[in-house]
């Protein structure tokens, strides 16, 4: 591939669509506004603490396969350590832990089999889980694509206890979207590609290292040693049509650039605004992206004195706070043991000011523990972040809204989780359609 391709945007999608555009051969230059790369899936420096956190806790799944070849490319596919099983602990309020592991056999048995025989689920329970066996088997793409997760949840059955237990957590950690607004067939589609997969594909992706040094740096490494140019700090103003082409484009630094490709790997928001103000003649399509709506996630970064109780993953059933995982560096910092609490769908968290959320941590802690964060645990420490435009909020209206790589400019791709690449939007969606967009470049 000849000519220059230009990549506006330093996430995960955008870093994907580099690495991959100079792997076939393409001159190769990506801008970030930010000064730093990595997007949503960013680690970032607390100079008052003297240490490093990620913008929020993500965990990958063992299916992504498009993920952990690309981080194989970059070199740093062992900074992530991808478990064949699928092992979480469940807490309960006062009412202790329920262990999980998956167990080496063929899809469903090994999901369903260890959960069956656990003493908290009931015969009700039971019967629930085959009925929901039988409804997945059974399902119907464009049935489900009208249907939200607790309308296909009510139909088949299922018990309130399973709810809270497994549907209620898998749906917020994969689609960060309550049950009753959530997709019912993206919701399909995580139990099909990563649940009920199959035993040796069924585990999560826990970051060995902090988001920068598993994406951004490895990446920036990879690119620049390419021959690849990377340029932060500055954004892309506006864009030059020429008939069906991007001619050039005007950056924030007054800069004009000519441009034989351009892909986009920009958020909805950022896109409409870009291409607005570049007089896109297109305005349905600026109308669509300017329909995408939001869900935050917050997550609380603490430091304690002592550590918190193992196993993690932990799950917390009934919690405003729906999982707690141990910084990747296990060992204590001068801060103290690191932990992440996060909240999916945390818009009514986010409203509240610091010393409000620490006190609903504590009360959580009590509740789950039987002590204090701040006594008993010691509390050192914390960092609050939250995201407020984490992902879009994927309903049954989402997967409508969701256009392809390709737009109706001959030379302009986009690129992002967002986008329709038949996945929730996650990390492998953002790799996937980095990828797209550098193979679909001509």
């Amino acid at each position: 591939m000849s000519g220059k391709t230009l990549i506006v945007g330093g996430g995960v999608a955008g870093l994907s669509a580099a690495v991959y555009s100079l792997t076939r051969g393409s001159e190769t230059l990506l801008v970030e506004k930010n000064r730093n790369l990595g997007g949503r899936a960013r680690t970032v420096y607390l100079p008052d603490l003297k240490v490093s956190v990620d913008n929020g806790q993500h965990v990958l799944a063992a299916n992504y396969r498009a993920t952990r070849k690309f981080l194989k490319q970059i070199g740093a596919v062992r900074t992530v350590d991808f478990r064949k099983r699928l092992q979480i602990a469940f807490g309960f309020a006062g009412n202790g832990t329920l262990n999980f592991r998956t167990w080496p056999l063929p899809s469903p048995l090994h999901f369903g089999l260890p959960l069956m025989l656990k003493k908290k689920i009931s015969g009700e329970d039971r019967k629930a889980l085959m009925a929901f066996h039988r409804a997945f088997s059974a399902a119907n793409a464009e049935e489900l694509r009208r249907m939200t997760v607790r309308e296909w949840l009510q139909k088949s059955g299922q018990t309130p206890f399973l709810l809270q237990l497994l549907w209620e957590p898998i749906t917020l950690s994969a689609l960060n979207t309550s049950l009753s607004e959530a997709s019912a067939l993206l919701f399909y589609r995580v139990l099909r590609e990563a649940f009920l997969a199959g035993g040796r594909r069924a585990g999560l992706g826990l970051p060995g290292k902090r988001l920068g040094d598993i994406f951004a740096n490895p990446a920036e490494k990879f690119i620049r040693e390419r021959g690849g140019t990377i340029r932060t700090a500055v954004s892309v103003r506006k864009l030059i049509f020429e008939k069906n082409r991007v001619k050039k484009v005007t950056l924030s630094s007054d800069e004009e650039l000519w441009v034989d490709r351009l892909i986009l790997a920009l958020p909805p928001y950022a896109l409409a605004r870009l291409l607005q103000n570049s007089g896109y003649t297109d305005a349905d399509f600026i109308r669509r992206l300017k329909q995408f709506s939001y869900n935050p996630i917050l997550t609380v970064n603490l430091w304690t004195e002592k550590p918190l109780p193992e196993p993690f993953p932990k799950a917390l059933i009934n919690s405003p706070f729906h999982w707690i995982f141990p910084h990747p560096y296990r060992n204590s910092t001068a801060a103290g043991y690191g932990y992440a609490l996060v909240s999916s769908v945390a818009a009514a968290l986010c409203r509240l000011p610091s010393d409000q959320i620490l006190a609903k941590i504590d009360r959580e802690f009590r509740r789950f523990f039987g002590k204090s964060l701040r006594s008993d645990f010691q509390l050192n420490a914390y960092k609050i972040i939250k995201e407020k435009r984490a992902t879009p909020s994927q309903t049954p209206a989402f997967l409508k809204l969701r256009p392809g790589v390709q737009t109706a400019i001959s030379n302009l791709l986009l690129a992002g989780d967002w986008l329709d690449t038949g996945l929730p939007a996650t990390i492998e969606s953002a790799v996937i359609s980095g990828k797209m967009a550098a193979e679909m470049a001509v």
